[in-house]
C-alpha cells in the first residue's frame, strides 16, 4: 500500500521563499535516490506554512528516506531553512486515488 508522507512547517525568519525553492529543487535529485520514492508536491498556504506531500511505496521506505535526510550531509541547506520548531510530520496510508 503506498504511502503518503504529509509534512507541514514553517521558515525560518530571514528565508525568501525563492531561495527556499531554489534549494528545494536542488536538492530534489537526493530525494529521489531514496528507495520507494514516487513522487513530491511542494504546497505553501496563505499563511506562510509550507506542505511538503511525498509519495512511497511502502511505510518502511517512507520512514527510512524521513532518518535519512534528517542525517544528511547533502541535504542540510534545505534542512537549515526550516524553522525547527514548527514541523509536523504524518505518514498515511493512500485508501483510494483518483487520477484523471
Amino acid at each position: 500500500m503506498k504511502i503518503v508522507e504529509i509534512t507541514k512547517f514553517r521558515l525560518i525568519s530571514d528565508v525568501e521563499d525563492r531561495d527556499f525553492m531554489k534549494v528545494a529543487k536542488d536538492t530534489q535529485d537526493i530525494v529521489e535516490s531514496f528507495p520507494g520514492y514516487l513522487s513530491r508536491t511542494l504546497c505553501k498556504k496563505d499563511d506562510g506554512t509550507w506542505i511538503d506531500i511525498l509519495y512511497w511505496k511502502s511505510k518502511e521506505d517512507a520512514q527510512s528516506a524521513a532518518k535519512s535526510a534528517m542525517e544528511s550531509e547533502a541535504l542540510k541547506p534545505f534542512m537549515e531553512m526550516i524553522d525547527p520548531n514548527s514541523v509536523e510530520m504524518n505518514f498515511l496510508e493512500e485508501r483510494i486515488n483518483w487520477k484523471k
